[in-house]
């Protein structure tokens, strides 16, 4: 998966959290402003946060669809303590512990780059390869 976000992003690209539904409502949009081989850089929310999304986070999502090829993920990017259990948060958390809710941001990467598409299960929106 990181050698397509690699190929296929690029820095001053504007993308768009899931949302929700599909088609998708409450999109936010951030930036890309950094890719290294080791993270990618975003802006976030009409602050333009910046945040650093490690390699890591990619590699767990990426290493959990392996396990699981036929698998799926929530995209639940809730502002809780514990994240969403079977959501690409918890992923993401297992491999790097980061302050905020980040799964919406790390799925929208995966799915520009065509890594992921998004689908929905019942009235959960999910990614899955």
């Amino acid at each position: 998966m990181w050698n397509n976000v690699m190929a296929n992003l690029r820095p001053g690209q504007q993308l768009l959290t899931p949302g929700r539904g599909i088609p998708a409502n409450r999109q936010r949009p951030f930036i890309i402003t950094g890719i290294a081989p080791t993270h990618i850089e975003i802006e976030i929310g009409k602050s333009r946060t910046p945040n650093r999304l490690p390699r890591a986070m990619f590699d767990a999502v990426d290493g959990y669809f392996q396990r699981n090829p036929s698998g799926h993920l929530r995209i639940a990017a809730e502002h809780a303590v514990i994240p969403t259990q079977d959501s690409v948060d918890e992923v993401a958390h297992s491999a790097v512990h980061f302050p905020r809710a980040i799964g919406n941001y790390v799925a929208a990467i995966l799915e520009a780059a065509g890594c992921a598409r998004y689908f929905m299960n019942g009235d959960q929106k999910c990614i899955r390869i």
